[in-house]
């Protein structure tokens, strides 16, 4: 039996009530830590294939039951540029500046530098699109020294979108993988993260990102998972 538009929609909200629902979270949040994202992104387009990003973004992170005990647990600024190749790929670059903080919430955090660099693919059909990404990126503890990289990735990222017809709230889930030193090796994946949300868009004040991501350690069975909720605000 095909669904139509309204049954996709119904679906889709009944899946969100459950999966924020209070007894849910709970559950899925013992023995886990929790953290909570916060961003204000600038886009900015230059030209029909240039644009530039700038974006400030807080963390919050606890370790306690009670989710209203959360510190500091890092901040930073990013500035992107991407690059339109083609109708479906682009190349980005970007830097970031970081302020890490203790456990304590300490104001005297550690600065940190990371700079990556990426390939992203994007395919519309109809109102299904599917996107995918490449990304290198390397850490540096104080000043931008390639000597001294404290951590290197390779990340692959998958998602897919829905675009409704006459909704505002289109959902948007997938999935990104972590890897040290060479992206086609099984054996370097470190970690995985899982994510759901929908992003509001309006004329007048730009747009907000809602989502929930999960991420897991895969080579440590004592590592615990991290449940993020993050909250964005886009302005273009």
């Amino acid at each position: 039996m095909k669904m139509n538009q309204t049954s996709i929609r119904l679906y889709y909200l009944i899946f969100f009530f459950i999966f924020f629902s209070k007894d849910y979270v709970h559950g899925q949040l013992e023995n886990s830590e929790r953290e909570f994202w916060t961003s204000v992104k600038y886009q900015e387009k230059l030209s029909e294939k240039f644009s530039i990003t700038l974006e400030g973004q807080l963390r919050l992170n606890s370790f306690n039951k009670d989710f209203n005990k959360s510190h500091y647990n890092q901040s930073f600024f990013e500035l992107e540029s991407k690059t339109k190749l083609s109708k479906i790929f682009e190349f980005g670059l970007a830097y970031r500046s970081i302020n890490k903080y203790n456990e304590s919430g300490n104001n005297n955090g550690i600065p940190y530098k990371r700079i990556h660099s990426f390939l992203k693919s994007e395919l519309d059909l109809n109102r299904l699109s599917i996107s995918s990404r490449i990304q290198y990126q390397t850490k540096f503890r104080g000043k931008l020294d390639f000597s001294n990289q404290i951590k290197k990735y390779w990340r692959k990222k998958f998602e897919f979108s829905y675009n409704f017809k006459n909704w505002k709230l289109d959902p948007k889930l997938g999935c990104e993988f972590f890897m040290k030193n060479n992206f086609l090796m099984p054996k370097n994946y470190k970690k995985y993260r899982i994510f759901f949300g929908t992003r509001f868009s309006g004329r007048e004040f730009g747009k907000i990102d809602v989502k929930y991501l999960l991420e897991k350690g895969v080579k440590s069975a004592s590592s615990a998972p991290v449940h993020v909720l993050k909250i964005g605000y886009i302005i273009n």
